[in-house]
């Protein structure tokens, strides 16, 4: 007896045969994760190479675009050209045709003459052309004739200037007393045949400023060769003491000289320390005592002695006999303490109260630190009366 298994494997259907096979067939396995990472990336790169193709394709496009663009434009250029050329082609002929009827009106000609009017226009112009072209012939010739006319002088100029007859011949020093000439001319580095053209007159005259004594130079040159150098000199305000012996500066501070023995109309100043090197600037300190020699009023100047400085205070040493009292002191000067410089002014005009109100018998020393309140001093008082000197008093 057979099974229905075996039915089924007898069976000759070849449908269910068919069925049979692909329910027994075993199922493909599903792929593992390497394969998956595979497939993904095989999708990836189909995915870049079709966006690749795109973008090549878009800027394939954007160029075929630019390109259409431009010949339109180049397309409306030459519309417009041809627009421009077809209205004067209609203007021309305008003008042609107001030519024959005004030609027709003045001749009264018939139309058998008319060719050979229209042939004797067309010599007149082409003679007319044959003309112009002779005359811009001629021009071009003379602007070449008149550039080499030109260049040549141009030339010969560069080459006069540059001889030896365009040299410096002479050299001049204007308004220097202190300083001498000799120094002023070898300051400004002129030599003599040098060529004019090269004396830069700026530059001349920094150098001559480098001179102690010049203050400001100026220079002309003139075309006969000659060279003048004007120069403004400084002007000395005070002696400062040097190992050596007096240097002279001016107000602000440059030391122009140095003397064996201070000017009678310099005022001398001691307690600075002086280099001696003419040119340079005094210290602070020797600053400082010039800007005061500048502040003293004229009353008080002829007065002042000399001048002291200590650590950064300004004594003044007055002359009692420059003052108009009567004087009964055994000394025949005031030393005069204006402490630093500041208050200059107010300082002076306390020392000229002073000196007008105050009796000044006896006294040595009057300090003006403070302006607004200056004190006197007076030396101690004798008791021996024999030992004085005569026409002295007891202080």
């Amino acid at each position: 007896m057979l099974t229905s298994r075996q039915l089924d494997t007898e069976d000759t259907n070849p449908r269910r045969t068919k069925r049979r096979a692909k329910r027994t067939t075993s199922k493909p396995k599903r792929p593992t994760s390497g394969a998956s990472n595979k497939s993904v990336q095989r999708k990836l790169k189909t995915a870049n190479k079709q966006a690749a193709k795109a973008e090549k394709a878009r800027a394939k496009a954007e160029s075929e675009h630019k390109a259409a663009e431009k010949a339109l434009a180049k397309a409306n250029k030459q519309a417009k050209k041809n627009e421009r050329l077809d209205k004067r082609d209609q203007r021309q002929r305008k003008r042609e045709r107001r030519q024959e009827k005004r030609e027709k009106r003045s001749s009264g000609s018939s139309e058998a003459t008319r060719p050979a009017r229209v042939g004797l226009l067309r010599d007149r112009n082409s003679s007319r052309k044959g003309f112009e072209r002779r005359s811009s012939g001629r021009i071009r010739f003379a602007i070449v004739a008149v550039l080499a006319v030109l260049s040549a002088g141009v030339i010969g100029a560069i080459v006069y200037v540059n001889s030896s007859e365009f040299g410096v011949t002479s050299i001049e020093v204007a308004g220097a007393e202190k300083a001498s000439d000799e120094d002023i001319i070898a300051a400004s580095l002129i030599e003599i045949d040098q060529n004019l053209l090269e004396v830069e007159p700026p530059k001349v005259a920094e150098q001559v400023e480098k001179v102690a004594w010049v203050d400001q130079a100026s220079i002309d040159r003139k075309w006969n060769g000659s060279i003048v150098i004007s120069v403004t000199e400084r002007q000395a305000v005070a002696a400062l003491e040097s190992p050596s012996g007096f240097v002279l500066v001016d107000n602000s501070g440059r030391q122009l000289e140095k003397v064996p023995n201070a000017p009678g109309s310099q005022i001398p100043v001691t307690g600075v320390k002086v280099s001696g090197v003419i040119g340079e600037e005094v210290s602070a300190e020797g600053l400082q005592a010039t800007n005061f020699i500048g502040s003293i009023s004229p009353k008080i100047r002829p007065m002042v002695r000399n001048i002291a400085v200590d650590s950064g205070r300004l004594v003044a040493e007055l002359d009692v006999e420059q003052i108009e009292q009567d004087f009964a002191a055994a000394d025949t000067s005031i030393m005069a303490n204006f402490g630093t410089n500041q208050e200059l002014d107010e300082k002076m005009a306390s020392l000229e109260t002073v000196l007008e109100r105050v009796d000044l018998t006896c006294v040595v020393r009057i300090d003006l630190s403070s302006p607004s309140k200056p004190t006197v001093l007076r030396t101690p008082a004798v008791t021996n009366l024999e030992k004085l000197p005569t026409g002295l008093v007891d202080c």
